[in-house]
């Protein structure tokens, strides 16, 4: 088994998102499976042990190509069948892989508008839906926001995964 991990959390800048993908990633490795560890823009080159296979798209032009429907091929970035294609940010990309998950770590730009900037709400308003559709399965922190987006987006109970954050 071949795990494609969207590397999010490679940077320096450590939120707590960034913190719960990489907890995610941990586990994984963790259980010893073969992974390719990818992430866009200069940021993720700076940790030796990230294959920089994608470091040459950067973040932001990722996110408007994302927004436009406009997507790198991710199958020619891997070297071999990918398995499971795992996206920690909200966001899924489209990518032949046997299963695809997207992690979904709240819903703030929806129940606390105030919190995320306008441009990022509009973004995540429009992609989550995408993504949910997109992906075999969601990861998600809690029951709590696995309630939220079944409620929200009307999606399966059996689409979910609920992985609580480590202390």
């Amino acid at each position: 088994m071949n795990i494609f991990f969207d590397n999010y959390s490679g940077n320096e800048k450590r939120t707590g998102v960034q913190k719960y993908s990489e907890q995610i990633f941990q586990w994984l490795e963790l259980a010893g499976l073969p992974m390719t560890r990818f992430g866009f823009g200069d940021n993720y080159t700076q940790d030796p042990n990230i294959k920089q296979i994608a470091s040459f798209i950067p973040q932001k032009l990722a996110n408007r190509l994302h927004r436009y429907n406009i997507l790198p091929p991710l199958d020619r970035l891997t070297l071999q069948p990918v398995s499971v294609a795992v996206f920690p940010d909200f966001v899924c990309w489209p990518m032949p892989a046997e299963r695809t998950a997207v992690v979904i770590h709240d819903t703030s730009y929806l129940d606390v508008p105030s919190s995320v900037s306008p441009p990022l709400r509009r973004y995540l308003t429009a992609q989550v839906q995408k993504s949910i559709n997109t992906a075999d399965f969601v990861i998600v922190s809690s029951h709590v926001v696995k309630n939220r987006l079944i409620e929200i987006y009307g999606t399966s109970e059996e689409a979910f995964l609920v992985v609580p954050a480590l202390p």
